[in-house]
């Protein structure tokens, strides 16, 4: 039985919508968020027949909605840099793959005794299990990154806030339609330069230092002005700069918040493999 039962008039729609308007208040529901968060991933991933079982279901609910209601509780911490999430529905339709990824992965709940192995399978074994942590965060941190990259317009009105020109609207109005065609300029790779790229991949040759020379070609004079003066180029391009550095710095602070602490590692290799052995 699933462990929420749903209001037969209630909504999907209406519940996101009530967690988007409610979930930062002081005085918020936590307790019908949490609710409303565990109804959305049910009827998502029922939909997309993720599962066989209904405990499957129900368990991955309550999984999605704690993940996902502990990203809210990070926005509230002390310099954290993760975009506030606009819509939950949309942010959940994001995270549910790599999401069921991660619970199907069972053994970051199972408890390791190395009483149930010999020799140096311990050693062995906590070494996998350490590595395979770190890989499970793969594809949630994907999709935090393609999340943030749809939000790069509201990185460049920050960036915008500290401008002389903040006064005037329709400055303001221009000089962000310029520095975000010149982002999506220099961060779109032309067709020319991922030919290139793919026929070095289709070799087998490393690539690092051919993708390093396309962007920093891609990233040259390609300043876009949109009505403006040709004398604010310069100008553009160093708002352009200031919002590479703003945009490298939050993904630093995104991948820093997926990596595995000690504490964490800890614990993972406290929590054995029951399942692993019986699995050989």
């Amino acid at each position: 039985m699933p462990t929420y039962r749903k209001d037969s008039k209630l909504r999907y729609v209406d519940m996101a919508i009530y967690i988007d308007r409610e979930i930062r208040n002081p005085d918020c529901d936590e307790e019908k968020c949490f609710e409303y968060m565990y109804q959305l991933f049910y009827i998502l991933s029922v939909k997309g027949r993720m599962f066989q079982t209904a405990s499957d279901y129900d368990s991955y609910a309550l999984y999605g909605a704690t993940q996902l209601f502990l990203r809210y509780r990070k926005e509230r911490e002390p310099d954290n840099k993760l975009k506030p999430i606009k819509s939950c529905l949309n942010y959940i339709k994001k995270i549910l793959y790599p999401l069921k990824v991660n619970y199907q992965r069972s053994n970051f709940f199972q408890v390791f005794q190395e009483s149930a192995l010999e020799g140096n399978a311990p050693v062995v074994i906590a070494d996998a299990k350490v590595t395979e942590a770190r890989r499970l965060t793969d594809d949630l941190l994907k999709a935090e990154y393609k999340y943030y990259l749809t939000q790069l317009p509201s990185t460049v009105k920050h960036v915008l806030k500290e401008s002389p020109y903040s006064n005037n609207p329709v400055m303001m109005h221009n000089l962000y339609i310029s520095c975000l065609l010149t982002l999506l300029k220099t961060l779109t790779m032309s067709n020319k330069n991922r030919t290139r790229l793919e026929n070095k991949e289709a070799k087998c040759l490393p690539t690092t230092d051919l993708m390093d020379r396309i962007y920093a070609e891609e990233g040259g004079d390609n300043v876009v002005i949109y009505h403006l003066e040709k004398s604010m180029k310069n100008y553009v391009k160093l708002l352009v700069n200031r919002c590479k550095s703003e945009i490298a710095h939050d993904l630093r602070y995104i991948v820093g918040s997926y990596e595995l602490s000690d504490s964490i590692i800890k614990e993972i290799l406290m929590q054995p493999l029951e399942d692993y052995t019986s699995e050989q």
